[in-house]
């Protein structure tokens, strides 16, 4: 019988995406046993978790987790060609970068410069926080994970709507339109806080109807799924503008004037 020296609940936050829910993580002695939500909390999905949360001790204990820095030994580079990765410690690792780092800042800090994307906590500052102490330094760069994330998303909805992201009022929201979103049924800006808040709308009553040509995670869940050809966003919503202004035209005028 296994001697049980630590049994003991860690309170923490899930990183599998930046929605960040609140955790708690069974610890015996001093290995992680099983991940569940945090009742009560108001972080992230109000207590709830989706699978990709519960399944985060895959990727701890995942043999092939890096754990360990590597030193790249073969200067060529190219498809493929071995880099020839070997391990080292730590320490070495410091006593190779910072050095460097240093010099740097201490030329020029502009010449230094930090990319990070964005489905990790504490984003985008969480490596550059500590790297800001050697001083000096300013190049943070916070990029997108693709093309929806920032190169679409962000400066349509800044343009549009003023805003960072871009997410239906669920609390008031009575019928909802989707065209290749997935907004409460996937992954994305506060998923699991969407998705709690659609599972409320939708409980009480919003319709939802969802043009794609996938049948994917919301049109799965969809009350209408419109599985249109790829490309014909644009000719759909056109022809909803045009019903709208020109035979229905209950148009707001002041709203574009004002706002768009």
């Amino acid at each position: 019988m296994q001697d049980i020296r630590e049994d003991v609940w860690i309170h923490t936050m899930c990183a599998r995406c930046y929605a960040e829910c609140a955790i708690r993580v069974h610890r015996v002695n001093g290995v992680a046993m099983e991940i569940q939500g945090v009742s009560g909390s108001t972080q992230g999905a109000d207590g709830g978790l989706c699978p990709k949360g519960l399944s985060s001790l895959q990727v701890l204990y995942d043999p092939n987790r890096l754990n360990v820095p590597l030193r790249r030994t073969n200067p060529e580079k190219g498809i493929g060609v071995d880099p020839k990765w070997e391990e080292i410690s730590w320490e070495d690792a410091y006593d190779e970068i910072v050095p460097r780092m240093k010099k740097i800042i201490e030329e020029d800090p502009r010449k230094l410069n930090y990319m990070g994307g964005t489905a990790h906590p504490g984003y985008p500052t969480g490596i550059a926080d500590p790297i800001s102490v050697l001083g000096g330094f300013s190049g943070l760069f916070a990029l997108g994970l693709g093309l929806h994330c920032g190169n679409a998303a962000h400066p349509i909805g800044g343009l549009i709507h003023g805003s960072w992201s871009i997410v239906p009022d669920f609390k008031y929201c009575n019928y909802a339109i989707y065209f290749g979103a997935s907004k409460g049924h996937g992954s994305g800006h506060s998923a699991m806080t969407a998705a709690r808040m659609v599972a409320d709308a939708k409980a009480r009553g919003m319709k939802l109807v969802v043009f794609d040509p996938m049948c994917n995670f919301a049109a799965g869940k969809a009350n209408e799924w419109v599985p249109i050809i790829p490309g014909a966003d644009v000719a759909v919503v056109l022809a909803m503008c045009n019903v709208i202004v020109n035979d229905l035209g209950i148009v707001d005028e002041e709203f574009p004037k004002l706002k768009t």
